[in-house]
């Protein structure tokens, strides 16, 4: 073992010293298989949507560690088609995470300005994708990926927490159950954040099988299942935003009491879309009927309008405030509109 370490040590040592220690985290999408992952993805339709993702995904990643100029990865990024571009912002932000390793030009200090150049419209993206990061490399420390969150942007710091649930459930949740206990060494809102990424896992692990995901959660402690739910509806707007119907079909497989905390979800995913590339947005709701659009366009101004009125207030948890009010919103929404009376 010892004589392992000291060669990898060696090798990245002398690639660092030609400016190529990169290549050892460099990943080949296509030599990644799914079926090891631990999906339960059947439908050959889905299981290409999970590929092209990691596609997306690790192409980002991989341009972001070889590219000395941050502005080129972004463009990388750019490349890709508008659904999966949020998929390789996300992948680049954690290569970010690695790049901090090696270079003070990289430190999670100067994240802003590289989240500029790497493309600032999907800031969201990378800040989940340092989460990931933290969840690979720091879940057994804690107090660092707290560190680490309290650099970020006040606002916006729990989606590193988000990044990490969802790393820890994408990856070790199905191998060992008590995997989610690292949550707990979390506090207050970033702890409920952890299992909004966590149930952004479960979509991609049982998307083809709702009746499983709803035994996952219903094996969570109850004060945290509503936050699952949020991340189901985050991941059904992210990966499927061009066929959106999917994210009412499968609201109907939601218990009653958890729907205003899945549209959550489906509403932040969709105010994150919107700031990425409204026109695609726009197109992909046009094909939904008329009152499911009427659903989701009046989420996102409820999103807008508490939004302006929690940065006047300068809370500071206004990350948390602001979800929980747009939550109590979609609630009352939900018992008069037409889309929640239509699962009756």
């Amino acid at each position: 073992m010892l004589t392992a370490i000291i060669t990898m040590a060696s090798v990245l040592l002398c690639l660092l010293a030609a400016r190529r220690w990169y290549v050892p985290f460099l990943r080949n999408p296509d030599r990644i298989d799914i079926d090891k992952l631990g999906l339960k993805i059947v439908k050959e339709e889905r299981r290409q949507r999970v590929r092209d993702i990691l596609t997306a995904f690790f192409g980002g990643f991989n341009a972001m560690l070889s590219e000395s100029d941050t502005r080129k990865a972004g463009a990388h990024c750019e490349a890709f088609p508008p659904l999966f571009r949020p998929f390789a912002q996300e992948g680049a932000a954690m290569a970010f995470s690695i790049r901090s390793f090696f270079s003070f030009k990289y430190s999670t200090r100067k994240f802003e300005p590289l989240s500029d150049q790497l493309g600032r419209p999907y800031f969201f993206m990378h800040y989940i994708g340092i989460g990931f990061w933290c969840g690979m490399a720091w879940r057994r420390w804690p107090k660092l990926v707290i560190r680490i969150s309290e650099r970020l942007h006040p606002f916006y710091k729990y989606l590193c927490f988000d990044g990490f649930g969802f790393e820890t459930g994408l990856f070790n949740y199905l191998k060992d159950k008590n995997a989610l206990n690292s949550f707990s060494r979390f506090p207050g809102f970033a702890r409920r954040a952890c299992y909004q990424g966590f149930g952004r896992s479960l979509w991609f692990l049982y998307m083809d099988d709702p009746a499983s995901l709803r035994r996952q959660v219903s094996t969570i402690d109850e004060a945290y299942r509503g936050d699952c739910y949020s991340g189901v509806g985050l991941a059904v707007i992210f990966t499927h935003l061009d066929a959106p119907e999917i994210a009412f079909s499968f609201s109907e497989q939601v218990e009653t009491e958890y729907l205003s905390d899945y549209f959550l979800g489906v509403s932040l995913a969709l105010y994150a879309r919107r700031m990425m590339n409204p026109d695609y947005l726009d197109q992909c709701l046009q094909k939904l009927a008329p009152r499911q659009s009427d659903f989701l366009l009046s989420a996102l101004r409820i999103c807008d309008l508490r939004f302006d009125q929690l940065i006047a207030r300068s809370t500071s948890d206004h990350y948390r405030d602001w979800r929980q009010s747009v939550a109590e919103d979609l609630d009352a929404m939900l018992h008069q509109s037409a889309v929640a009376s239509s699962r009756r």
